[in-house]
């Protein structure tokens, strides 16, 4: 009872999320076409730069490749990310890459945004690194309070509960019966 990982919030936020993770979005490198160069990417949080890496756009056994160069505890990762472009129905092209994981049976998803979670040695798709966005983890978080309020307090719709709770927390409200009951007066009016 009450051991690590029991509680609500450890339930909700028991996936990796991909705001948490580092991004590497293909659409802002490709931005600058396809022509071979050497570049070098910063990820900040404020004024403190979090991680950086270094990427090279050229050719890998006749096929355009997005070669990545950066450390993971102390040691040098060289990721090279097959490219392949697309037509679309009103001109122009669209490049995108295979996820370099192998985690699902060879992958080869395509994707333009690649992820790198926390503890993670190699960009990936979300798929592949099974992350989730954090509004999924927390859509239901109000779930048990509603029941509760309910049973206690009588009907009320379930949207306008959730607009009510959403961005507060449940014992704001309902620290004591009166204030249950002043609230739940109010959203009857």
């Amino acid at each position: 009872m009450g051991g690590f990982g029991s509680g609500r919030t450890y339930r909700y936020g028991s996936k990796q999320t991909v705001e948490d993770s580092f991004v590497l979005d293909l659409n802002f490198i490709f931005s600058y076409g396809l022509h071979p160069r050497q570049a070098f990417l910063s990820w900040h949080k404020g004024d403190n730069e979090l991680a950086s890496i270094s990427y090279r756009i050229g050719e890998l056994e006749d096929r355009p490749t997005l070669t990545l160069h950066y450390t993971f505890c102390g040691e040098e990762v060289v990721l090279p990310i097959p490219l392949f472009s697309k037509p679309q129905p009103y001109g122009g092209v669209r490049y995108w890459a295979e996820c370099p994981l192998q985690v699902n049976s060879n992958c080869l998803k395509r994707c333009s945004k690649l992820y790198l979670p926390y503890g993670q040695r190699y960009f990936g798709c979300r798929n592949c690194h099974e992350l989730t966005y954090k509004s999924c983890n927390t859509s239901h978080q109000f779930d048990e309070h509603y029941k509760n309020c309910v049973a206690r307090f009588g009907p009320i719709s379930r949207k306008q509960f959730n607009e009510e709770m959403a961005g507060k927390w449940y014992y704001k409200y309902f620290r004591t019966k009166k204030a249950a009951r002043k609230w739940y007066a109010k959203t009857q009016k």
